[in-house]
């Protein structure tokens, strides 16, 4: 499953391949050449849990909830949203963001990729005090790697380490206090 928005057709979303026969629900440029291959991902729903390529599933569900179910039927990854409107829909639009919003007047988001990022910012998507990016294992491995970004409870801007058997502050130095930080 993939689709492209048809405004500028600059993304694409759908499930993109991670691995032999592993795939994960992702939100990626089209742009160049409208091709999957070495395209640049944007947002993962399941980065740390690809589902098999043969039969896996994204659906839509009447209570409002957005959910990725393996092969074998089990649950993988989902929005937690609920809503009582009959009227649900997943919209895409130009800017990359993946939004799930009830179609009454109200408009109400429930869900949506842009309050979620993976490793990447898009322009007009919003890094608050509860956002986090996580770096990818590497260039080949989309996976959750080691070094996240993120406001801590001081509201400063940190970079942290976080490996198998290590973990620390990268960034800024953890020593200076926080009024001292920038």
């Amino acid at each position: 499953m993939s689709c492209s928005h048809k405004k500028n057709g600059m993304f694409s979303a759908g499930f993109y391949a991670v691995g032999q026969n592993a795939y994960s629900f992702a939100v990626w440029f089209s742009e160049p050449y409208g091709q999957t291959r070495n395209a640049t991902v944007v947002w993962m729903a399941n980065r740390d849990q690809p589902v098999n390529g043969k039969d896996s599933k994204i659906s839509l569900l009447r209570n409002g909830n957005l959910a990725l179910n393996d092969v074998d039927e089990s649950l993988v990854w989902y929005t937690n949203t609920a809503s009582l409107s009959s009227s649900v829909r997943l919209f895409f639009d130009n800017t990359g963001n993946l939004l799930l919003h009830e179609t009454q007047a109200t408009g109400v988001v429930l869900w949506q990729s842009f309050d979620f990022p993976t490793d990447t910012l898009l322009p007009q998507q919003v890094f608050t005090r509860h956002s986090k990016l996580v770096s990818s294992r590497s260039e080949t491995n989309m996976s959750s790697g080691f070094y996240a970004l993120f406001f801590d409870n001081d509201n400063i801007f940190r970079l942290l380490y976080d490996g198998p058997e290590v973990s620390g502050l990268y960034w800024p130095d953890p020593w200076l206090a926080s009024w001292n930080a920038g």
